[in-house]
């Protein structure tokens, strides 16, 4: 009997610790049961935020044209799936990997091309053909403009490490 007694004063227990917490809601809503609302006069509210903050705050990080950036240089043709082809089993599938391999082709030239624009070799991080055409890569922050109007480029985009 003294075995069963510990576990049944748990219990009840635990049953008046949880009807308790039902106790503060109950309490909020008052004696007669019933939640009032008080209406408020609009002109009587401030809704001024931090407005002068916002106003005043960029989001463009302030970069000097020497400063290096990682950039996703996104080229003018359709990726792989733009272009219809889909994933599935695509390494057998010897249009889409074709095709892969000409956008390859495609991003080397622009690279090329883009080495003469702006007189040096491109930092390339990594190329996407699959889900995007894109070259990623290390530029200085003054390049960005002279790499947005090499031909076959189609934007560069700064990207967030």
């Amino acid at each position: 009997m003294k075995t069963q007694l510990l576990p049944r004063l748990l219990s009840l227990l635990l049953v008046i610790a949880l009807l308790t917490g039902f106790a503060v809601p109950v309490s909020a809503a008052g004696a007669n049961g019933k939640v009032t609302f008080t209406q408020v006069d609009n002109d009587n509210v401030s809704a001024t935020l931090l407005t002068e903050f916002v106003e005043n705050e960029t989001n463009a990080p302030e970069y000097a044209d020497t400063d290096e950036v990682r950039v996703s240089i996104v080229l003018e043709e359709r990726s792989t799936v733009e272009a219809g082809y889909s994933t599935h089993n695509i390494a057998k599938n010897t249009e889409a990997m074709a095709y892969r391999a000409a956008l390859r082709e495609r991003q080397e030239t622009v690279t090329a091309a883009i080495e003469r624009k702006v007189g040096e070799k491109l930092d390339i991080a990594w190329n996407l053909t699959l889900a995007a055409n894109i070259i990623s890569a290390n530029v200085e922050y003054g390049q960005i403009e002279a790499i947005k109007k090499v031909p076959g480029v189609k934007d560069v985009l700064i990207e967030t490490q």
